[in-house]
Formats: structure tokens, sequence, C-alpha cells
């Protein structure tokens, strides 16, 4: 007869005193039953992850010598046909020389005049610069206050005196 293994001689001297002798049966069927399970779905797990590795593995090599489609639609889809007709003569614009007045001027009729901002270049003139510019006219200079004077210019085709101003205009 073989020898008991350690563990059965354990088990049977815990449960020998306190327990009925079919418990022992039944805890050790039941005991067996688990390992039995665990062990099953370790081998179910590990069957899993080697399916899900291979068809990962699979669908890379497969996607890898698979040709490159670029264009996927058909020619004649891509290209757009455009027609045209001639514009009808009633939208054509036309213009011929004549119909615009031209003005020319020369340069002995035409002063240049050159502005700046306020600030710069201002200065007051005295009498006799302001009667400078009506050289060989008869003029006047009226004034209404200290710091208000009025330069007259007298055509003497009319004899009546105008203001400076207004014959500018």
């Amino acid at each position: 007869m073989k020898p008991e293994p350690d563990a059965d001689r354990l088990l049977a001297d815990v449960l020998e005193e306190s327990a009925p002798p079919d418990f022992r049966d039944a805890l050790l069927d039941r005991t067996l039953k688990q390992v039995r399970r665990r062990r099953h779905l370790r081998q179910w797990n590990r069957g899993l992850l080697a399916a899900a590795l291979i068809s990962t593995v699979g669908f890379f090599v497969w996607k890898s010598r698979a040709p490159k489609v670029t264009n996927l639609g058909a020619p004649g889809e891509a290209l757009e046909i455009v027609t045209s007709q001639p514009l009808s003569p009633a939208m054509i614009v036309e213009s011929s020389p004549g119909m615009v007045r031209m003005i020319s001027s020369s340069l002995s009729t035409v002063a240049i005049i050159e502005t700046s901002p306020f600030g710069d270049g201002y200065r007051e003139l005295n009498d006799e610069e302001l009667f400078a510019f009506t050289a060989g006219k008869p003029s006047v200079l009226v004034r209404h206050g200290p710091h208000q004077a009025e330069l007259l210019i007298v055509d003497p085709t009319v004899e009546v005196v105008s203001p400076a101003d207004k014959l500018t205009q």
C-alpha cells in the first residue's frame, strides 16, 4: 500500500474529531471543482488573448499589403463641363473719342498752390506786404478795429469799390 500524502493526513486529522465522514468527501469534491474551474478560466483567457493578438497582427499585415486606392470615383465625375455663349450686342458698352469735353491748360494760365499744415510757415503780413500783392491796381486798406482790417480793390471801369475777397472768387 502507498503512503498517504501529507495533505490528506492533515485533513484527516483535523476533520476526524469534529466532522462527519461524508462531510470530508463533499469538502474535497467542492475544492477540486473550484480548482478545475479556475484552471479552465485561465486557459480560456489565454486562448482569447492569443486569438486577439493573432487577429491584430493579421489585420496589420493585411492592411500593409493591400494596394492603396487613390481615386475612388470614376474619372468622368471629377470634370465639370462649362458651356458659354457670346454676349448680346445690347450688353456691350462702347466708347468713342469726342464724347468727353477735354479741358486743357498751359503753364502760363495755371498757378501752382502748395499747402502745408497750419503751424508750418504761417506768418502774418504787414500792410506793405499786403499791398505788394495788389501791385498795379488801386487798393485801399480799411481798419475796423485793432485786429481786423479789410482790403478793398478799386475797379476804375465800374466806379464801385468792392472787397478783395469778392473779386478773387
